[in-house]
């Protein structure tokens, strides 16, 4: 009697496993995630075994979920496969390393190019700083309590009154906040009124004759300077230029 055979010979596989997170790998503290497991050639009943930092976690699952992790915290899965002719039986994914920020409070503080005392009509400038504004924070000038200004953390005006008091508002657009919007501190202007002179009436002389100038009028001012033609000057208190 005499009869056959047939081998099927099958060829070798390598089983291998990716991981992935969800939402992301870059969380706020206390945000929960979610690892899963894709394998390839796990065979029909893988068996999984979780890893946080090297330390066994989780379950038999092809899902992991930790809402407690840390920044620097790594996750890893090790993949026993049953799959025929699969050498070797195991494999190690690919390793997680998370980023966990923690919750901050964003703030904001102005200051005054000028300080808080101005000279009228003078451009002043005033600049924000901005703490855990995030990537793109945004600014709200107030002047007495109404919005002006632009988007930009600097602000100017030539037109400031005494007693005007600004203000900036951030909000921040950082991804862990307690709080979005920050208030600076609020400066509050004393302006001076720019000097103002008048010369007094116009004067004929003959050219080696001195004249009188005795006639300006100033408010704001301390003292008078006097010049022919941008040249020339008249010592303080005095009252007279030659030529």
């Amino acid at each position: 009697m005499t009869g056959s055979a047939v081998v099927v010979s099958n060829p070798i596989v390598t089983p291998a496993i990716t991981i992935t997170a969800s939402p992301s790998t870059q969380i706020c503290t206390g945000a929960s995630v979610t690892f899963t497991a894709v394998p390839q050639f796990g065979g029909t009943a893988s068996a999984y075994q979780w890893k946080l930092n090297g330390a066994n976690v989780g379950t038999n699952s092809e899902t992991y979920t930790n809402a407690g992790l840390t920044n620097g915290d790594v996750v890893t899965c090790v993949l026993s496969s049953n799959a025929e002719c699969a050498s070797p039986s195991t494999a190690t994914s690919n390793a997680i390393t998370m980023t966990v920020n923690a919750f901050v409070t964003p703030t904001v503080s102005i200051t005054s190019s000028g300080g808080t005392t101005v000279c009228g009509n003078a451009e002043n400038t005033f600049t924000a700083t901005a703490v855990n504004g995030g990537l793109q924070p945004s600014y709200q000038w107030q002047l007495n309590g109404a919005n002006v200004g632009g988007n930009q953390s600097t602000y100017s005006n030539s037109a400031l009154s005494n007693g005007d008091q600004v203000r900036c508002i951030l909000t921040s657009d950082y991804s862990c906040l307690n709080t979005a919007i920050a208030n600076s501190n609020v400066i509050t202007l004393s302006v001076t009124a720019a000097p103002q002179v008048d010369g007094g009436v116009a004067l004929t002389t003959c050219s080696t004759n001195p004249v009188s100038v005795s006639t300006a009028i100033s408010s704001s001012s301390t003292s008078i300077a006097w010049t022919e033609n941008g040249f020339g000057s008249i010592t303080s208190g005095a009252n007279t230029l030659s030529p």
